[in-house]
Order: C-alpha cells, then sequence, then structure tokens
C-alpha cells in the first residue's frame, strides 16, 4: 500500500551537518510528499535537492518547539498528509522508517501517536518511552550529579522503563518528541501544543493528552538515531528552562495528587510484569 506522509521540523542551532543527515533520511522516503521546515534561527538554510519537497517557513523570532511545530499542525491542517511526523533536526534513520510506521498506524485503528525505538548513534537505547513524570523523578534527573549513583540508578531505570526488551508495542502516555508518528484526524480531538510550553515538557504534554483520546503507542520493533545532547541536564540557562517548563506541567497535571497518573503509570507497570 502507498502512503503519503508529511513532516514538520523546528530548526534553531542544531549542526547543519547533522540536519542535512534528517533532510536526507527524509527524502530517502518515497511516502515523504511534504517537508515543511520552521526555521527559528533568523539565518537562511541551505538549499537542499528536494524535488519541491520542502518548503521553509522563516519566523521573525524563536517561538520555540510546540509554537513552531503549530504554525504546521494548525495553520496547515489542510494541507497535511493523513499521517505527519514530527520530526526533530537531530534525526536519522537507514531503512524506510516512514513507511513502516504508517503500515503499522493503518492496522492499528486505535493508535493516533507512536514513536519508534531511539538509539544513540553507538546504539545506546535512549528509552524514547518512560511512565509520567513525578516531580521527583525529575527532580532525581536535574540534579543527579549531586546523588548517589545508586538513587538515581534506581529511580531513572523504573521511569524509563528499562526493563521492558520486548519488540511488542506498548501503550505509553508519554513518549519522546523527537520523531513523533501522529494520525491526522486524531489531532483535533487531541489538541496542538500547549504553547506555554516555550520548550521542554511539551512533548509530555502533547503525548499524554493523545493517550487519553486516542492511544498513543511506543513501537521499539521499528528505530532510529537520535544525537542527543540533554543540555538541560548540563547547563544552567538550559536546566532553568526546564525547571520553568516542569512547573507550568505539575501545575497543569498535578503537583502530589494526580489520580490520572497514578492510574496509568500502576496500569503500566503492572503490564510490563507480564512480559
Amino acid at each position: 500500500m502507498e502512503y503519503k506522509v508529511t513532516v514538520s521540523i523546528v530548526y534553531y542551532d542544531t549542526d547543519l551537518n547533522v540536519f542535512a543527515e534528517t533532510v536526507k533520511s527524509l527524502l530517502n522516503s518515497e511516502c515523504i510528499s511534504k517537508i515543511y521546515i520552521v526555521n527559528n534561527s533568523g539565518l537562511p538554510l541551505p538549499d537542499y535537492e528536494d524535488g519541491g519537497r520542502i518548503e521553509v517557513i522563516d519566523t521573525e523570532r524563536n517561538v520555540g518547539f510546540g509554537a513552531g511545530h503549530n504554525l504546521i499542525l494548525r495553520d496547515r491542517y489542510e494541507s497535511l498528509a493523513d499521517y505527519h511526523i514530527i520530526c526533530n533536526p537531530d534525526v536519522y534513520f537507514e531503512n524506510d522508517v516512514p513507511a513502516k510506521l504508517a503500515d503499522y498506524m493503518a492496522h492499528h485503528p486505535e493508535a493516533g501517536l507512536i514513536v519508534p525505538k531511539v538509539l544513540s548513534a553507538n546504539g545506546e537505547n535512549q528509552y524514547a518511552a518512560k511512565l509520567l513524570p513525578t516531580p521527583v523523578n525529575l527532580a532525581v534527573r536535574m540534579f543527579s550529579q549531586y546523588l548517589p549513583e545508586n538513587v538515581v540508578e534506581r529511580y531513572d531505570s523504573k521511569y524509563e522503563l528499562r526493563a521492558y526488551e520486548s519488540a511488542e508495542s506498548l501503550r505509553v502516555a508519554n513518549l519522546s518528541g523527537c520523531f513523533m508518528f501522529i494520525r491526522k484526524t486524531s489531532l483535533e480531538k487531541a489538541g496542538y501544543f500547549d504553547e506555554r510550553f516555550f520548550i521542554l515538557m511539551e512533548d509530555v504534554d502533547f503525548s499524554r493528552r493523545f493517550n487519553k483520546t486516542a492511544g498513543s503507542y511506543y513501537v521499539p520493533s521499528v528505530f532510529i538515531y537520535h544525537h542527543r545532547g540533554r543540555g538541560s541536564y548540563k547547563y544552567f540557562r538550559q536546566r532553568m528552562i526546564h525547571i520553568n517548563s516542569a512547573i507550568k506541567y505539575f501545575n497543569k497535571w498535578g503537583w502530589i495528587f494526580d489520580g490520572e497518573r497514578r492510574r496509568i503509570n500502576g496500569g503500566l507497570i503492572a503490564a510490563l510484569e507480564r512480559f
């Protein structure tokens, strides 16, 4: 079956050689009909031999990740294909991943959002599927260098679902935003990115809402590669942005009393015990 897939990328300051690798991977997929690049950098981007499949939208300022993607998801909704990829400018893949994910979604009508397994360039698992975070989860990750290694390992291992090694798909409410494959018709029910999050935590909020309305799934039988920086855990400014986004997230969903989080995480942990 032939599929049509559109893509949106928000570009800011990624190394252009890395970005070229992302563009090349997407253009090598025959099912990609259009790639929208939202250019937040204020600088001109290189011309790519794209056969008319790339459209660059220059913004007057850095509007952020979610707002940038909303320029496509919301403002150009009618131009989207039946399936759409929210793609980071620092991912790449070797096989026709978009076609594989489209095929999965075509055979799983319950899925509105799916994310493949995400690997580092050296093959290390980046754990794209996680529990919904508690304030303690994020505090441990943000300040891990000040905590005993065994404490960090214990919290992260559970939070990142490291015990899950099956190739079977799994319904998960918290999925990485670096390569989200969505069903167009699910967008209106789930809603677009919450623009209160300039960057960070917007993918947790987004996939959580998708899971409530259409179902969000981790599909580890398909994989991509991601040049992850995790700057929010290394640099003061990024850490402050992450803390600010976390505060907004927990103000929205609940800090200690979040019954939905408790139910979803409890059900997922119970499901993992069957594997």
